[in-house]
Order: C-alpha cells, then sequence, then structure tokens
C-alpha cells in the first residue's frame, strides 16, 4: 500500500493524475523547475544557466523548436538555476497574455512598464534622490497614454519619428491628457523621437546603479536576464516587429534576452512584412543580426522510450511487441511532448471505454487500439482512408509497398483517397511508411481479427486529434491557387467540383502595396485584415468614403452601418469603424473590390491564396 503511494505522489510530480486505479490524464502544463523534468533536459539547462552566468552583454538567446516541444519548460528550468546567483536578477514577459487583452499593437510599451516594474524592485534603497528613474516612468508614461505601436517604435528608432507623426496622434490621448498633472503634459510636449533617443541611456544608467555593487569580484558578472515567452504564438508580423526593437532599442549591456520561438514564425512574419520575395538567404541574416546564440530544442535526445515505458506500466493494456510499439510512438508523434501527452490521454480513454465493453477481447485488440491511435496523429487523412476500405488479412502490408499509382489503378482505393483528401504521390510516399509501423505492431492478421479491427479503426473516430504534429494535415489542396479580382466564382467552382469559395481556406492575400498579408485562421479573419491594411494604405480617403453615406450603395451601405441582430460586427483595426462580417466568402471579395475601387484605388492589384478543399483527381 504504501508503495502505491509512493507511486502517486511520483506521478502527480511528473504531471500525471490518477483518477482511476489502472487510468491517468497527463496536464500539458510545463514543468516549473528541475525536479520535474521527465524527458533529461536538465544538462541542457544547467549548461545554458552557465552560459547565460558569464556571456558577454548583450546577448540574445533563442529556444528554437514548434508548439508543445518543451521550450517554456526549458526557460523555467533555466530561471531556476539562474536565479540562484545574487549577481543575477530575472524578468518573464509572456507575449501571447499581454496580446490577448487587446495589447498586441502595444506590445513594445508593455515590455517596458514590466522591465520597469522589474528594476524598481532591485535594490530599492538605490531609487533614493533618483532622477533617472523619474525620467524614465515619465517617458514610458507617456508613451502609453500616446498609444504608440510597435510599429511606431520601430521607425521612430530607426529612421527617427517624422513630424507628421505627432500631427497623426489619435483624439483618445488629447483626451488623456487632460488628466495629466503639469508634469505629465510637460512630457507630452516632447517629440517621441526625443524620448527613444534618451531613454535607452537613461535605463543602461539606472540598470547599472541597481544591480550592479561596487567593489565585488564579480561585478562584472551582474546582470538582468529576461525571458520573453510564446513570441511564437503572436501574428507573425507582430513577433517581428517586437524581435526589431528588442535588438534595436532595448540593446542594452548587461541584459541577456532569452527567446521562446520557432524560427518558421520568424520567416513567415519576415515575409507577410516584406513581401513573400524575400528570399531565404535574407530571412536567415535577418534571423542572425537578431540572434547570437541559436539553440535547438532536443528532442530527438529526450528520453522518450523510459517516460513511454512509465506510462505504458500504468496502464491496463498489453501489446505484443513493446519495441515496435515504442516505434510507432514516436513516429507518430515525433518526440513532441505535448503530442506523447496527447495521446496517452486518448489511449487512456479508450481502455475506460473498453474495460467496460462486455465483448470479448480479442488477443491484439490492444495493439489495434494503439495503431489506430498512432495513426490519427500521423494524418487524419491517413486515417480516414483505411477506416474507408474493405480491410483484408494484408491490406496494412500491401499499403505500405503500394505506389500511388498503383493504388489509382484500383476503383476501391481511388476512391477511398479521393474521399479522404489525398491527392498527391509525394504525399503518399512521404507517409505510406505509417503503415508499416502498424503491420510490424499487429503482426499477421487472422481473418477471425479483421472483424474487430473494423470496429476499432470505426471506434477511433470518436477521439479524433485534429491535427498532426509533424505534419499538420487538413482536408485542403496543400499548395495554394491564386485568383485575382477579375476571377469569378464560376471558375472556382469549375476546378473545385462545384464547390464555391464557403468551402475553401483562404491562405493570403496582396493588395498591390508590395505586401502579402496572411494569419487568419477564418474568412471573417481575412475579410477584417484586408479591410484594416485598405485602410492603412489610405486613411483619409477611407474616412471620405466612409462618411459619406450618400455616396455609399447598398451592399456597402449594409456593410458599414447595418444593425441586424444577425450581424456579426468587428472593428477595423486602427478605426472605430465597424463592419459586418457575417457574408459569405464571395460576397467577402466583392465587398473588398467595391472598397478599392470607391477609393479610387486599382482593384485589379487584389489578389487572393485559396486552398481548395476538394479537386478532381
Amino acid at each position: 500500500m504504501a508503495g502505491d503511494k509512493e507511486k502517486i505522489k511520483d506521478c502527480m510530480k511528473e504531471g500525471i493524475i490518477r483518477k482511476k486505479e489502472g487510468f491517468f490524464s497527463l496536464k500539458d502544463v510545463p514543468v516549473r523547475n528541475s525536479r520535474e523534468d521527465q524527458f533529461g533536459s536538465k544538462k541542457y539547462s544547467d549548461g545554458l544557466a552557465t552560459y547565460v552566468r558569464f556571456c558577454d552583454t548583450p546577448m540574445t538567446i533563442a529556444l528554437q523548436g514548434g508548439w508543445g516541444s518543451g521550450k517554456t519548460s526549458l526557460m523555467q528550468m533555466l530561471e531556476e538555476e539562474v536565479s540562484k546567483d545574487k549577481n543575477v536578477h530575472t524578468i518573464w514577459f509572456n507575449t501571447w497574455q499581454y496580446s490577448q487583452f487587446g495589447a498586441g499593437d502595444n506590445l513594445t510599451v508593455n515590455f517596458l512598464e514590466c522591465l520597469v516594474r522589474k528594476i524598481m524592485t532591485i535594490n530599492p534603497e538605490r531609487d533614493a534622490g533618483d532622477e533617472e528613474r523619474h525620467r524614465i516612468i515619465t517617458k514610458v508614461k507617456m508613451l502609453n497614454l500616446l498609444k504608440v505601436s510597435t510599429a511606431a517604435l520601430w521607425t521612430a528608432a530607426s529612421d527617427l519619428i517624422p513630424s507628421n507623426v505627432i500631427n497623426s496622434i489619435n483624439a483618445g490621448a488629447e483626451m488623456a491628457a487632460t488628466i495629466m498633472n503639469e508634469q505629465e503634459r510637460a512630457a507630452e510636449r516632447l517629440e517621441i523621437s526625443d524620448v527613444l533617443t534618451t531613454l535607452k541611456e537613461d535605463l543602461q544608467k539606472w540598470l547599472n546603479k541597481k544591480i550592479v555593487t561596487k567593489g565585488r569580484d564579480d561585478e562584472d558578472d551582474a546582470r538582468m536576464v529576461i525571458f520573453v515567452d510564446d513570441l511564437d504564438r503572436l501574428e507573425p508580423v507582430k513577433a517581428i516587429e517586437l524581435l526589431e526593437i528588442l535588438k534595436l532599442f532595448m540593446d542594452l549591456e548587461r541584459c541577456v534576452y532569452v527567446l521562446a520561438i520557432d524560427y518558421e514564425v520568424v520567416v513567415r512574419g519576415i515575409k507577410e512584412k516584406y513581401g513573400h520575395d524575400f528570399s531565404e538567404e535574407k530571412g536567415r541574416a535577418f534571423f542572425d543580426k537578431i540572434i547570437q546564440l541559436p539553440f535547438q530544442m532536443p528532442i530527438d535526445k529526450y528520453n522518450i522510450d523510459e517516460y513511454i515505458t512509465k506510462l505504458f506500466n500504468m496502464l491496463p493494456i498489453t501489446v505484443q511487441n513493446q519495441e515496435n510499439a515504442l516505434g510507432f510512438i514516436k513516429n507518430a508523434t515525433g518526440g513532441n511532448p505535448r503530442a506523447l501527452k496527447r495521446l496517452f490521454n486518448a489511449l487512456s480513454l479508450r481502455m475506460i471505454i473498453e474495460k467496460d465493453d462486455k465483448s470479448q477481447k480479442d488477443e491484439k485488440q490492444d495493439d489495434m487500439i494503439l495503431g489506430s491511435l498512432c495513426l490519427q496523429f500521423c494524418s487524419e487523412r491517413l486515417s480516414s482512408f483505411i477506416s474507408s476500405i474493405d480491410i483484408q488479412e494484408d491490406t496494412l502490408k500491401k499499403l505500405a509497398n503500394s505506389s500511388y499509382e498503383d493504388l489509382m489503378r484500383e476503383d476501391i482505393y481511388k476512391k477511398a483517397l479521393k474521399s479522404s483528401g489525398i491527392s498527391s504521390a509525394d504525399f503518399w510516399e512521404e507517409n505510406r511508411g505509417y503503415f508499416s509501423d502498424f503491420n510490424e505492431l499487429l503482426g499477421e492478421i487472422e481473418a477471425a481479427d479483421l472483424s474487430r479491427f473494423k470496429t476499432v479503426l470505426s471506434d477511433s473516430a470518436i477521439i479524433s486529434h485534429g491535427r498532426g504534429y509533424r505534419r499538420p494535415e487538413t482536408e485542403f489542396e496543400p499548395e495554394a491557387r491564386v485568383f485575382n479580382a477579375a476571377d469569378d466564382t464560376k471558375k472556382i467552382k469549375e476546378l473545385n467540383d462545384g464547390i464555391g469559395l464557403d468551402q475553401c481556406r483562404f491562405e493570403s492575400f496582396t493588395l498591390g502595396d508590395g505586401k502579402t498579408y496572411s494569419d487568419f485562421n477564418t474568412g471573417s479573419g481575412f475579410l477584417k485584415k484586408a479591410m484594416s491594411k485598405i485602410y492603412e494604405m489610405a486613411p483619409d480617403s477611407f474616412d471620405h468614403m466612409v462618411k459619406n453615406k450618400d455616396e455609399l450603395n447598398a451592399g456597402l451601405l449594409t456593410f458599414f452601418y447595418g444593425n441586424n441582430e444577425k450581424s456579426q460586427k468587428a472593428v477595423i483595426d486602427g478605426t472605430n469603424y465597424k463592419i459586418d462580417l457575417k457574408n459569405g466568402s464571395e460576397r467577402k471579395i466583392e465587398l473588398i473590390k467595391q472598397v478599392m475601387e470607391k477609393m479610387g484605388l486599382d482593384p485589379s492589384k487584389f489578389q487572393y491564396y485559396v486552398r481548395l478543399k476538394q479537386f478532381k483527381i
């Protein structure tokens, strides 16, 4: 009994919560310290900690990896280790949390405020009569009151802000000024460019005074370590703007930045900000200029086998060959910690369901359940495909050894491939090895096993993973097609088996300004971003168009001023204008064209990139 209690304590310490004897659930939360490390990451956090404590400054380190790869966990282990050194002070800035509360356009000011608050807590006795702190707080307040965006700060930091930017500060800032005291009124009259050029110098002096203890042998090692988490959860272009500021505006001595980011997000943000013709080499140069030390999350070095074996031992599951099971699980999840947890949560639930099933349990049933879940995590399309064909004893082996062209010669497979959204030989060749993993897991399948196997495959749909980790799967074409304003929906329907734009996925668009815009999850997001970017191109023309109601046609009048209770309203970025998003995709395209034409912009410059949902084979 005592042994069981200790086992439960260990499981809870590692993020495993036992709900019922024989079953468990896994929390997807970052580890808080090295004692909770489950994958053998401590040696990496210890090595990074030593580097961070003694490296030259300023220094920027990037922890690179996809979602769920353990970046936040490693950062928290690193913070725990460096905090043991009294010469090191740490600050944590979660960009995702700030962006969720409407502060996405003001991240740099929020960051500055967070940094100032932290510095104020360090050796507060050294602030007596300190003018630097007062000047810094005043300038940061000014930036906040004026609602200066990250993009504006970047412009000012690199070029010094032009005078017309001051004139474009919105009325909200003027209203805020009426409640400022005389000292804040004086601060408002400062040029923003002057604020930016002096703020860094003031921060540097204040930081040195707060963290450096003169006369100590290790005074040169005093430093601030700034952890910036979840950059890759921001819109890529906002992540790029914040990175630029961190490098060009907050490049302070005695500061080490540790950033959690996915390099692919950097590339996407660069292309959105500077256009798709921004080459891979330029993207790498941009990254290298900002990041002095790239660190790739060591997923392939994690103690995955030990972790999976531990979980197996806690489940009432019997697999015929644990080595094959380990191989399939690792291939299915790519060793991603988040994917592993999701897979075992799904497996735990399936075992609970099967436990209450009164039907006779086949010898290979557990292998079938595990294999079907792994296949889902590899690819929803593969899982859908195998569930839609007539399974025979040699089906898995045949699929593993057949080319795409071989399958297309048989009507039953051809139909299943199309209905499952598998359209390319490249996709098939890249993924058919998973059927080999499945076949090795099950071994020889007897005729008596087929009925149960078909049932398991069908039942696996109740726990749909919904998204791949190594290769995100969708039911859309792998490559986007480009259309322009002159293309009508008839052309799209001809290409798309009669299905219109509402059954497609918008990937990106251009408006003729040399930039490509992306990162919207829905058609509504596409419309809102398009209108926001059109406004940025010609704000005066946009204002004139909207305010002159008499000149708007019925469609645009409803779009901007309609008040139907079924409307889905959204505010255009940088304005108070509300638009109705509840329009079909084809209508959205037409509205964008009409707005551009009404403003005197050339609608033929509008191009949009779409991935079709279905297509002819």
